[in-house]
């Protein structure tokens, strides 16, 4: 579920890379998981006041091994990986927001805020 006029004002390319990054990492998780009726996945986009929310969940069967705010990837080639949440972070401040990342009852939660562009 998507409120794509949120969306208005915002560099396709952020547009491209935030949407992307998100979706991969939730998509490489849950391929991952054995039991193919836990291989889910959430997106959605709306407001809260003047502010817009993404919110991209998916089911996780690992535990988060954090380096300062972000968790470690995942990949074996660590030097050339692990760039997508930071891009992440990247773009939530550059259009004045933040990230927040979390793991509760098997379920990862990434949620980008932003003010919303007039």
């Amino acid at each position: 579920m998507a409120e794509g006029s949120l969306l208005v004002g915002m560099d396709i390319m952020d547009l491209t890379s935030l949407f992307g990054n998100a979706i991969d990492n939730a998509i490489e998780h849950v391929q991952k998981i054995e039991d193919k009726d836990k291989r889910l996945i959430t997106l959605k986009l709306t407001s809260k006041g003047k502010m817009a929310v993404l919110r991209v969940d998916n089911y996780c069967i690992d535990e988060l091994d954090m380096v300062g705010d972000l968790p470690r990837t995942s990949k074996r080639d660590k030097e050339n990986h692990g760039y997508g949440l930071k891009s992440i972070q990247y773009i939530a401040k550059k259009y004045n927001g933040n990230t927040t990342i979390n793991l509760e009852d098997n379920w990862f939660t990434l949620s980008v805020v932003f003010p919303i562009i007039k």
